[in-house]
Parts: structure tokens; C-alpha cells; sequence
């Protein structure tokens, strides 16, 4: 009974040996989507170092961030290891919203006392970010099971965000503005644990957990071009 165990684990490994489907100069372009809970949490529990204007202590926020959505490609130059690249993108808005009171030039009367009246404006300022970011990629896949392939990856780069700065107000002597602003951070790092799982020899799904653009989770679809494949056409 135990040899028998044996012999079946040992024609088992024997399959997925001769049943790996990553090869060197397969190509893998991924395209997923990151959640951003973390980044929105971090934003709002940070609100203060966020936004610099303060107009009064009844300040209401709101932020709200669009998914990462990435861009992934990688070689295979070993059937190992992959060298590419990745890009992301999100959006994020915070919004500032308060009242304040102006005097006016009219006044009103109780028990014979003369009292200034004050008129209520509402304004929203509203700060939009655009993220976008870049870097070259490197993954090893450290184990082929015909058609699970887990994996680690990295990378490092750079990021770019370009945001406005734009006012509303109740009050028609405040102008509506908007100010344009950009600004390019010199470092971006990334390092996730992967999975990859192909539905069919060219087709799969694919999940990373780790830091990637404040994604700890993100998942979406694989395509996989073998250099046959590519030469065929």
C-alpha cells in the first residue's frame, strides 16, 4: 500500500514535470485591477498633512479613489524568470466642504439692542489627482503546475500625478477657479507574491497580494504568446 502512495506521487511529479507550459521567450501581459482601501483609509486619517488650507473647524471631507488599474508585460528569459514592465493608474478626489458667516450692513433689534445680521455661504473645494506610474519589472516563478504558476515579483520606477484645485461658492463675490499642478516623485517600488492560473494554454486569471501603488490586493486577466506561436505569423 505505501509503495503503491509512492509510485503514484512519483508518476504525479513525472507529469507536472513534462506538463510545464512556461517556456523561455513566452511573453505575459497582465491587465488587472488593485483595490484602494488602504490609500483612501491613510488619506482620510492624514487629512490634516493632506490639505494645507484650513478655513474653519467644521470642515467636512470626503475622499474617493478610483481603482488601480495596471499594465503588466513580461519575457520570459529563463523559464524562470521574467523581465518587463508595469504601469498603473488612478484618480483620486478630495473633497472640502465648510460655511462661514459674512456681516452685512443690515441689523435687527431685541429688547431695544441693535444686533449685526450675518449671511451664510457654503464652499467646496475640490483637490483631483491623477496617478500615474512606471517601472521596469522582474518576477521568478519558482514553480510550473501545468496550469497554476505561483510567483514573486518586483519593481522600481518612477511616479507622476497631476492634479487641479478647484472652488464653488454660494457667495457671488468669490470667483470659481481652478489651479493646475504637477508634480513627479523620483521613486516608485513595488513587490508582490503572485498567482497565475490559465484557463486555457493562452488564457488565464491572475492575483497579486503585496504593495503595489497602495494595492495590497489586485487581480484581472493573463494572455500568454509563446515564440512559436510568433513565428507562426
Amino acid at each position: 500500500m505505501f509503495k503503491n502512495k509512492l509510485l503514484f506521487l512519483f508518476v504525479f511529479y513525472l507529469q507536472i514535470i513534462q506538463a510545464q507550459t512556461l517556456q523561455k521567450n513566452n511573453q505575459l501581459f497582465f491587465i488587472g485591477v488593485g483595490e484602494t482601501i488602504a490609500y483612501t483609509h491613510v488619506i482620510k486619517n492624514n487629512i490634516n498633512d493632506v490639505i494645507k488650507f484650513h478655513i474653519t473647524s467644521k470642515e467636512t471631507y470626503s475622499v474617493k479613489s478610483t481603482p488601480n488599474i495596471f499594465l503588466k508585460h513580461e519575457k520570459l528569459v529563463t523559464s524562470n524568470i521574467g523581465l518587463g514592465f508595469n504601469m498603473s493608474f488612478k484618480s483620486t478626489d478630495i473633497v472640502q466642504k465648510y460655511d462661514y458667516s459674512v456681516p452685512t450692513n443690515s441689523y435687527y433689534t431685541v429688547n431695544q439692542m441693535y444686533y449685526q445680521k450675518y449671511v451664510t455661504y457654503n464652499e467646496q473645494i475640490t483637490y483631483s489627482f491623477q496617478d500615474f506610474s512606471a517601472s521596469v519589472r522582474a518576477s521568478y516563478h519558482y514553480l510550473d503546475l501545468e496550469k497554476i504558476h505561483p510567483y514573486v515579483a518586483m519593481g522600481l520606477g518612477f511616479r507622476f500625478v497631476e492634479g487641479d484645485y478647484k472652488i464653488k461658492s454660494t457667495n457671488p463675490s468669490t470667483p470659481e477657479y481652478s489651479i493646475i499642478f504637477e508634480k513627479t516623485f523620483p521613486l516608485y517600488v513595488s513587490a508582490t507574491l503572485g498567482l497565475s492560473y490559465f484557463v486555457t494554454n493562452k488564457f488565464g486569471f491572475y492575483a497579486e497580494a503585496g504593495f503595489d501603488k497602495w494595492s495590497i490586493l489586485q487581480g484581472g486577466f493573463v494572455f500568454k504568446i509563446s515564440e512559436s506561436e510568433k513565428n507562426k505569423k
